[in-house]
């Protein structure tokens, strides 16, 4: 039940799926992990950032830049590190 301003008292479903054509609707929260996960599954190739590297790249130089909790020789596609050269 969702209050208003005039005091009248209006009742909501809790729904466990998105329509995004339903605007009376509350989701849950289990609701909204799964339609993110289902709207974004195919960009698995999608920048993200991984951190800064801790020492010195040199410019297309394969240098390990040392992050903590990153594998360089598991790199995947659109691993972003921000270079430290200092």
């Amino acid at each position: 039940m969702v209050g208003s301003n005039n005091g009248t008292i209006t009742t909501r479903t809790f729904v466990t799926t998105i329509d995004p054509l339903d605007r009376t609707s509350f989701a849950t929260v289990g609701a909204i992990i799964d339609y993110v996960a289902q709207m974004t599954a195919g960009l698995t190739g999608a920048m993200h950032f991984v951190g800064e590297a801790t020492i010195p790249i040199p410019v297309n130089s394969h240098v390990d830049p040392q992050i903590m909790g990153y594998t360089f020789r598991d790199a995947q596609m659109g691993d972003v590190i921000l270079a430290n050269n200092a």
